[in-house]
């Protein structure tokens, strides 16, 4: 699965997820937003930001990275750090336990990537 595969796959399962839990989802026309998505419930909006993993940062935690990494057509890299301004909820989708892990975007104050601790088996 590419990276852009995961990528869809993270923000499609946090999408139903909320939907599952009673929120109203909204999509942007636009994809420039340094958010994925609009969540709506009880007269509250909110900004989500989806990322996914299956990265094992050890025995017991998955590692998600927090920064963008893309390239430019002139073949220059642009990397952009998380910014916990920039949404209200982080969602995270950990692929190989197919379950969706939500933060406060405040609360998260690294901006290069953070670890979930896995589910015990």
């Amino acid at each position: 699965m590419t990276r852009k595969e995961k990528g869809d796959l993270g923000e499609a399962k946090a999408m139903l997820y909320f939907v599952e839990n009673g929120y109203s989802v909204f999509l942007p026309i636009c994809h420039n937003l340094p958010f994925d998505f609009i969540v709506y419930k009880d007269q509250k909006m909110q900004r989500v930001s989806v990322k996914s993993t299956s990265s094992s940062g050890n025995r017991v935690s998955w590692c998600v990275g927090l920064r963008n990494v893309s390239r430019r057509n002139y073949g220059a890299v642009c990397v952009k750090l998380f910014n916990n301004q920039e949404s209200d909820v982080l969602a995270v989708y950990i692929i190989p336990e197919d379950r969706v892990v939500l933060f406060e975007s405040l609360s998260i104050q690294n901006t290069t990537a953070l670890h979930i601790r896995k589910l015990e088996k």
